[in-house]
C-alpha cells in the first residue's frame, strides 16, 4: 500500500495521519514534501503513525530530517501511535531520543506545552 496522508487541525497543531508504507521512493518523498510545507506555516505538527505498515531506513531518515528542519525553523514535530515494528526501529536507531513520542494522540496534544525533560528515551514513562 502506498502512503496516504490525512490532515486534521487541532487548535494550533496539525495532526498528520499516516497509513501505508514510509519507504524509499515516492512514499518518503511525499511525507518529506508535505511535512516541510506544513512546517513553513505551522509551529506544531503531530505525526500519527498508527497506520504505518512498513518503514525502512529512508523513512526513518526523512523523519529525522524533518525533526531537524522543525528545530531550525522554530517549530516542533511529535510522534504518536507507533505500531510495535516502528517503535522497535525508533529504539534501535535511537530516533526516540531525538523526538518526543507518545502512546496516543490525546497524550501528545495534552502534553504539547509541558516540559519533556523527564522522558529518558523519548517514550513517556520510560524514565
Amino acid at each position: 500500500m502506498n502512503l496516504l496522508l490525512h490532515l486534521r487541525s487541532a487548535d494550533d497543531t496539525v495532526v498528520v495521519y499516516c497509513a501505508g508504507r514510509i519507504t524509499f521512493g515516492g512514499e518518503a518523498t511525499l511525507l518529506s514534501n508535505q511535512i516541510a510545507a506544513l512546517l513553513a506555516r505551522r509551529q506544531h505538527v503531530l505525526l500519527h503513525l498508527g497506520g504505518v505498515e512498513a518503514m525502512d531506513a529512508a523513512g526513518l531518515g526523512v523523519i529525522a530530517e524533518l525533526a531537524a528542519l522543525a528545530r531550525t525553523s522554530g517549530a516542533e514535530i511529535r510522534i504518536c501511535n507507533l505500531p510495535e515494528h516502528v517503535r522497535s526501529l525508533f529504539r534501535l536507531t535511537h530516533l526516540s531520543q531525538r523526538l518526543q513520542v507518545y502512546e496516543t494522540e490525546e497524550e501528545a496534544l495534552a502534553a504539547w506545552d509541558e516540559d519533556p525533560a523527564a522522558m529518558s528515551d523519548g517514550f513517556p514513562g520510560a524514565a
